[in-house]
C-alpha cells in the first residue's frame, strides 16, 4: 500500500501589519498634515479608506509609500480639504496592507495654535513670595483661551492663574509661596498643565531652586550638573593619588661586625663589645 501525505500551508501566516494612530487623537493646526505609524514583516503598500464626520477624507501624501521591517515607519497623511480652527469630530474607516486590515476610529480636532514643550528654571526665595514669568513657545498664528493647573511636587508651594488667553509671545505667571516647605538648595519640579476648550492637553516643565541668599542657587545647580560632578570626582582622585605616594626610605648600610675567634662567631654579642672602639675625642692619625 502506498502512503499519502497532505501538507497544508498558508503563505500569509508570517505576515503581520500594524498601525498606530496619533496618541490621544489627531490634533492639528488648519491645513496641517499628520502621521500614522506603521510596520509590516512583509513588504506592502498601505491602502487607506478613512472619512471624517464632516465629509472629508484622508489619504497618504506619497501614494507610492511602502512599509517593510520591524521598525515603525511614520507615514504622512492629510485631509482632502481644510477646515477652520475650533472644529472637532471623529475619523472612521480602515487601513490595510497586504492581507491585513485594521479598523480605525479616532477623534480629530483643529486648533488655533499649540504650545511646544519647554523647561523653565528659576531661583526663588525660601522666606518670601516669588513670581516666575514663564515664556511660552507657541506655534500658530491664532489665539485661544485655556485653563491652567500645576501638578507634581511643585504644586505644594506654587499657584497659577486659573485661565489665560495665549498666542505667539504670551507668558504666564507662576507664584511660589515657600510656606516653610522650601529650604535653601531644595529643588522642586512640576508641570504647568494647559487645557483648551477642545480638551487638548499640553505641558510645560518647571524647576525651582530655593535660595536664602541671592545667587547661591547657581552654585548648588552647578554641583548637580553631571559634567561638573565628573570633573570634581576626577580632581579628587588625582589629589588622592598624589598625596598617597609614599616617600622612598633611605637605605642605611650595616656596619660589619669584627669577629676575631670562633667564640665571637658563635656569640656575636661578645664581638660587638670586643671590637675596638674609636675615641672621637682622642683620634689617632
Amino acid at each position: 500500500d502506498e502512503l499519502w501525505g497532505l501538507n497544508l500551508t498558508k503563505p500569509t501566516c508570517e505576515e503581520e501589519f500594524e498601525v498606530l494612530p496619533p496618541s490621544g487623537g489627531l490634533t492639528t493646526l488648519p491645513g496641517e498634515s499628520f502621521f500614522f505609524a506603521m510596520k509590516s514583516t512583509e513588504e506592502c503598500q498601505p491602502q487607506v479608506s478613512i472619512n471624517s464626520n464632516d465629509g472629508r477624507s484622508i489619504a497618504i501624501i506619497d501614494s507610492t509609500t511602502g512599509v517593510k521591517g520591524e521598525t515603525w515607519k511614520q507615514v504622512e497623511l492629510s485631509f482632502n480639504r481644510q477646515v477652520s480652527a475650533g472644529k472637532f469630530g471623529l475619523l472612521t474607516g480602515f487601513i490595510g496592507c497586504g492581507n491585513t486590515t485594521w479598523d480605525i476610529a479616532t477623534p480629530w480636532s483643529t486648533h488655533f495654535n499649540r504650545v511646544l514643550p519647554s523647561l523653565t528654571q528659576a531661583d526663588v526665595s525660601t522666606s518670601k513670595s516669588t513670581d516666575i514669568s514663564i515664556e511660552l513657545e507657541i506655534e500658530g498664528d491664532g489665539s485661544r483661551t485655556v485653563e491652567l493647573f500645576v501638578e507634581g511636587p511643585l504644586s505644594r508651594v506654587a499657584t497659577i492663574q486659573e485661565s489665560a488667553v495665549i498666542q505667539e509671545g504670551s507668558s504666564i505667571t507662576l507664584t511660589v509661596e515657600p510656606n516653610g516647605l522650601l529650604t535653601p538648595g531644595m529643588l522642586a519640579r512640576g508641570e504647568v498643565i494647559i487645557v483648551d476648550d477642545l480638551g487638548k492637553v499640553e505641558r510645560v516643565d518647571v524647576e525651582v531652586t530655593g535660595e536664602a541668599i541671592a545667587g547661591t542657587a547657581d552654585v548648588i545647580r552647578t554641583f548637580r550638573d553631571p559634567a561638573s560632578l565628573t570633573l570634581i570626582v576626577c580632581l579628587l582622585v588625582a589629589l588622592w593619588v598624589v598625596l598617597g605616594i609614599e616617600k622612598k626610605q633611605k637605605i642605611i648600610p650595616l656596619q660589619p661586625v669584627a669577629v676575631s675567634s670562633v667564640d665571637d662567631f658563635l656569640n656575636p654579642t661578645n664581638a660587638l663589645f670586643s671590637a675596638p672602639q674609636e675615641d672621637p675625642f682622642n683620634r689617632q692619625e
